[in-house]
């Protein structure tokens, strides 16, 4: 990935907003819905399905440059449907209550990139911790996550809501 890393960044921004752009612009144009639905259509278009893709390259026993360039483009498409839905969320939030604000947008984004975030800390400790070779060790560690995300997360979402307030 430190190689390629540029390429995969491009490929996947490239074929996931052309994806979400031509659907928004099609279903806004020719079915003639609202911008908001449009955009929200939009931003699940970015999302493709990984299993098929990996489904295909175990069937047919495929291998080379091509095909590990497909699978990291593959495994970074679902986390830019995530912030893009995100921000189209935030967007159509926005419009529908008037209010269109800087922070509306940005805090989903910041919560999604947090998660992001969480999930890369959690996997370099599952990877640091040799959780492979011990199913036990793996169990902890999904245990864990839920007490995790009921208190840390939970006082950083509060502390960037009061954050927000006090803006």
């Amino acid at each position: 990935m430190r190689k390629t890393g540029k390429e995969i960044f491009l490929i996947t921004l490239a074929e996931s907003f052309i994806a979400g752009i031509f659907v928004t612009l099609f279903t806004y144009c020719i079915f003639r819905t609202s911008w908001d639905f449009s955009l929200l259509l939009g931003a699940v278009a970015t999302a493709t399905a990984p299993a098929s893709t990996i489904m295909t390259i175990k069937q047919y026993h495929a291998r080379g440059e091509f095909v590990r360039l497909l699978l990291q483009i593959v495994a970074l498409d679902d986390a830019v449907c995530l912030l893009a839905f995100s921000f189209a969320s935030a967007i159509v939030s926005s419009n529908v209550n008037g209010a269109f604000s800087i922070q509306a947008i940005g805090l989903p984004i910041l919560y999604n990139i947090l998660a992001i975030a969480a999930g890369c800390l959690c996997a370099w400790a599952l990877f640091k911790s040799h959780a492979r070779r011990s199913p036990l060790l793996l169990l902890n560690f999904t245990g864990v996550y839920p007490v995790l995300k009921s208190t840390i997360f939970r006082r950083l979402i509060d502390w960037l809501n009061d954050l927000r307030q006090r803006l």
